[in-house]
């Protein structure tokens, strides 16, 4: 009798441990960061949670090792899913990380805090933390991203400006950003390089302002709040079919609030599970239906054309900004590898309805000359992209450097 109340008591403080621990795991790390570790403490909660029931509830031994091997059975499951039939992964697992990452980046208070604390008055801004340096750490590259005062991987920014200058500044996300790259082998460091040669009576500067996951909502709160006032003679916006997703997630310009601070959208309440159970990835994707963004595929088409007019609102904004301040501005239109495969991208509509309004000279669709390179080449488009993460390598980079470089025509 005294050893069973010792083995309840035992099984009665396991759960509290576990529990104490899971609990601080989600409050101070966040489910993303954690995932595996989390599938395990889940699983050994779950078996110990209905060992415990089946003892106090009756006295055949056969349902409590039942219990435990369906525990262990689920976890062995778990583990087959994620390691051998390597089923929906996400973007980080894909590039050899065990973590999940979520497309609601910042949907926990945690989160939220810690970014509050390290951007400080620039948290309303999709940046990184000014002054920092990190490694991007991937299956198939690892390079240094050093970032400035405004969290750009650009040098430290100058106001003044000298007369033979021209200034260019560069937005958009990863790809701009120069994810897959070393720092001078970004486009826009070999825009500025090209466009040198050909006016070397000028001193060409091209500010790279790319963030990694950021949308044209974000690139254009940035812009007109923190880099306006740098006095471009250009601007050159890129966008590709995440832009899309991006907004969809996201929404538009109401993700701030009256006093102009950003608020981002929370996940579905289950993305919990699915971040650390792969039974339930295979249950969400598999038999409900639902895309990686976690909604349903009808879902997200019914929404298309919305995120299609938050992007227009976003490039008006853009022109509006240009006529009022006298610079010049492109919008360049980004293909992914995925796309040179299928021949068309989630942007495809937009692109063909700018080119048949007033805007087509502002359009740059970098589709047909990426196309002629890839078919002078005689190479699939992995020569140009990593296979795995997808973004450019620095021959893709120079690509899309040249491609922008042949259309513009002139610079002013």
């Amino acid at each position: 009798m005294k050893q069973s109340k010792k083995i309840g008591r035992l099984v009665i403080y396991s759960i509290v441990l576990l529990f104490t621990v899971y609990s601080l795991l989600i409050i101070f790390i966040g489910f993303g960061l954690v995932s595996f570790l989390y599938t395990i403490l889940f699983y050994l909660l779950l078996t110990i949670v209905a060992t415990l029931i089946i003892t106090k509830l009756t006295k055949r031994r056969h349902l409590l090792l039942v219990t435990i091997s369906i525990g262990f059975s689920l976890l062995f499951f778990e583990a087959g899913l994620r390691y051998v039939l390597k089923r929906n992964l996400s973007y980080t697992e894909l590039n050899g990380s065990l973590f999940y990452a979520s497309y609601y980046t910042h949907s926990d208070y945690i989160k939220r805090v810690r970014r509050k604390y390290k951007l400080g008055p620039l948290s309303n801004y999709k940046v990184h933390q000014p002054y920092t340096t990190r490694i991007s750490h991937n299956r198939e590259f690892n390079y240094s991203f050093e970032y400035n005062e405004l969290g750009l991987r650009n040098d430290k920014l100058e106001h003044k400006k000298t007369d033979d200058e021209y200034r260019i500044i560069a937005l958009g996300d990863s790809y701009t950003e120069g994810m897959g790259a070393p720092s001078d082998s970004t486009w826009p460091v070999l825009l500025e390089g090209i466009i040198q040669q050909q006016h070397s009576n000028l001193i060409i500067n091209c500010i790279n302002a790319g963030v990694s996951d950021s949308d044209p909502v974000f690139e254009f709160q940035l812009f007109k709040d923190k880099l306006l006032e740098y006095e471009p003679d250009m601007v050159i916006l890129a966008v590709n079919g995440s832009d899309v997703r991006d907004v969809f997630l996201r929404g538009g310009f109401d993700r701030y609030d009256k006093n102009g601070t950003l608020h981002f959208k929370k996940g579905p309440f289950w993305e919990y599970f699915y971040s650390f159970s792969f039974i339930c990835r295979y249950i969400v994707h598999d038999f409900m239906g639902y895309n990686r963004l976690l909604v349903s595929n009808k879902e997200f088409e019914d929404s298309k054309q919305e995120s299609f007019d938050i992007l227009f609102e976003s490039f008006m904004k853009f022109i509006d900004l240009s006529k009022k301040h006298g610079f010049k501005f492109k919008l360049v239109f980004m293909p992914f590898t995925q796309d040179m495969f299928n021949g068309n991208s989630l942007l495809t509509p937009m692109v063909n309805y700018l080119k048949d309004q007033e805007y087509s000279s502002d359009i740059i669709d970098l589709y047909q000359c990426y196309y002629e390179y890839m078919l002078a080449a005689n190479k699939s488009p992995y020569y140009y992209s990593w296979e795995y993460d997808t973004h450019h390598n620095s021959k893709g980079y120079l690509m899309m450097a040249n491609c922008i470089a042949q259309s513009l025509n002139s610079l002013h």
